[in-house]
């Protein structure tokens, strides 16, 4: 990755991991060639994790507010993290989105986003996090849901079933909805 800022950090529950800096156009320009290749290679859909960025080592659990983002002009220049932390999750959405349809016009993209922000409805649907197979994490995630849906971001939700956790056969039958009648549903006549 020649010429463009990463940020590397060992404790993410992959191993060692670099966050590429998205601030900058020649990085989201090469992350969307990336997935070009990835959808010319039969991959139909990508789920980008992670992307607040996530953080184990640090008190934050984000990158430290000491990395500074080279960032476009018009996104704010050169910056700390904190600046750019609420976006970062749009402008890696948008790249992968981009990349998706730089490999086919004909496909829609399928995009799913742990992070985004103003925006980001136009380029992925957004996945809640890891939940846990409770029924507290049950009742917590109707109102993220519907709180995601009122702020402009129609397609979201949580891990059906929990993340971690087991859940007992009544939590995964309520949590994946398949007793719900839609038929009174308002767009449902």
């Amino acid at each position: 990755m020649d010429g463009f800022r990463c940020f590397t950090f060992d404790q993410v529950w992959p191993g060692p991991c670099v966050f590429p800096d998205f601030t900058r156009g020649e990085t989201r320009s090469w992350w969307a060639k990336l997935v070009k290749d990835f959808i010319a290679n039969g991959v139909d859909g990508i789920w980008n994790d992670m992307n607040e960025p996530a953080v184990f080592k640090t008190v934050t659990k984000t990158m430290p507010e000491s990395n500074i983002h080279r960032g476009d002009a018009e996104l704010g220049g050169c910056q700390n993290h904190s600046h750019y932390h609420n976006v970062y999750g749009l402008l890696m959405a948008r790249s992968t989105y981009e990349g998706m349809k730089m490999s086919s016009e004909e496909k829609r993209p399928f995009v799913l986003t742990r992070a985004g922000f103003i925006g980001s409805q136009r380029y992925a649907v957004t996945w809640s996090g890891d939940n846990l197979s409770t029924w507290e994490h049950l009742h917590m995630s109707l109102p993220m849901v519907l709180q995601l849906g009122l702020s402009g971001q129609p397609l979201s939700g949580p891990d059906i079933g929990g993340f971690a956790g087991n859940a007992t056969p009544k939590l995964f039958w309520k949590m994946d909805g398949s007793r719900c009648n839609v038929s009174f549903l308002p767009w449902a006549f």
